[in-house]
């Protein structure tokens, strides 16, 4: 998950109007303590209008099944995303 969330951070950044929120489901504490200016960058806990948001829940992300449903479709799209990315970025440094 924190690996995950620090490639999303610094990748998705497309447009200065952008601002995506992103829903982590386990231990955020800790993940906050590493990244102490973390708040700098993002709106914790809150969605913002100014700049992407990142929302932690306590809860398992498969506590429920209908969102457990939303967020392997999600997962899935994502990783798609960045198989995608990784192959335009080979494809770039082949030029």
């Amino acid at each position: 998950m924190k690996e995950l969330l620090d490639r999303a951070l610094e990748l998705n950044i497309f447009s200065e109007d952008q601002h995506l929120t992103y829903h982590v489901f386990g231990d955020g504490d800790e993940y906050c303590r590493n990244r102490k200016r973390l708040q700098e960058i993002v709106s914790l806990n809150q969605v913002s209008d100014k700049k992407d948001s990142v929302i932690f829940h306590d809860d398992l992300w498969n506590s429920d099944e209908e969102l457990s449903e939303s967020e392997k479709a999600l997962t899935d799209i994502g990783w798609t995303l960045l198989d995608e990315l990784a192959a335009h970025k080979e494809a770039r440094g082949k030029r």
